[in-house]
């Protein structure tokens, strides 16, 4: 009984906030037209969305890193025989393979993406890819 009593509370204090529904922030799906400039459709009431009204965060704007890993002689495998190991290992002291690794690809035309609208509408933060 408790919880009935918690949801009515709960659906009494949402119906009493006041103000429209634009003075909220809501969830919208998207699709990007455009990444340069960048230019999201959203629907057919609301024209794209230009790159001025929009926030990306680091998933949407694509992020790339770049790594060093040292390297140790051996086979493919990793296992070392017993001739190779004193002549590999001299001749990889000190080697680093270095490399991109790209954590988060960034936008694309045709993306779907996923939208907080804000501030009644004047901003729109691009969560990531829907």
């Amino acid at each position: 009984m408790t919880e009935h009593v918690a949801g009515d509370k709960l659906l009494g204090m949402i119906n009493s906030r006041g103000g429209k529904d634009a003075d909220y922030t809501d969830e919208v799906f998207g699709t990007v037209n455009s990444t340069d400039p960048l230019s999201i459709w959203i629907s057919q009431d609301l024209p794209s969305v230009s790159e001025d009204f929009l926030e990306l965060t680091t998933e949407a704007r694509g992020l790339t890193i770049e790594v060093e890993l040292p390297v140790s002689g051996g086979d493919a495998s990793g296992d070392k025989t017993d001739d190779d190991k004193t002549e590999k290992d001299d001749e990889s002291k000190g080697q680093v393979a270095k490399g991109n690794i790209e954590v988060f690809a960034p936008l694309a035309p045709g993306d779907k993406v996923r939208m907080l609208r804000v501030k009644q509408g004047q901003r729109f933060i691009v969560l990531g890819r829907a």
